[in-house]
């Protein structure tokens, strides 16, 4: 995903991203904690399943013109890779308080490391499984 727009007397604005990548995590994610009201229809959990389609959105800094994109073309690539890496690493290896915990400790990564990526934006929609009691034995019918 890759977007950019001229604007007038600033500069080219260059949006790129991640989008339609499919993370599922056993475990190691949790969601408790969180403020409870008359609302609230989930009940804290401290180990689930993490599962999420990421949409990833970046935006660089104002480039003055093509003289400028063109010499700093070699970081869009290393970027998308670095968001990628960013993104697969931390969502597995995170011990998650929330989703929000986690695209939080993603974008810091993100901003931490390359310094002409000025905002980022995550979309981490929960894609839900139900539980199936795997315990049950099953015969297979002979004809």
């Amino acid at each position: 995903m890759a977007k950019s727009y001229y604007q007038r007397g600033k500069g080219f604005k260059i949006v790129s991203g991640l989008e339609n990548l499919l993370v599922l995590k056993s475990t190691g994610s949790a969601f408790y904690g969180h403020i409870k009201d008359k609302y609230t229809l989930l009940p804290d959990v401290y180990d689930r399943i993490f599962s999420t389609e990421v949409t990833a959105s970046y935006t660089w800094r104002l480039f003055r013109d093509l003289d400028d994109i063109k010499k700093n073309s070699k970081g869009f690539d290393e970027a998308f890779e670095g968001v990628k890496e960013a993104t697969l690493s931390t969502f597995a290896t995170d011990d998650s308080a929330s989703v929000q915990a986690t695209l939080y400790k993603m974008t810091e990564t993100i901003l931490g490391k390359f310094k002409d990526v000025m905002d980022v934006s995550y979309a981490l929609p929960n894609k839900h499984y139900f539980q199936i009691d795997m315990s049950m034995s099953f015969n297979r019918l002979s004809c």
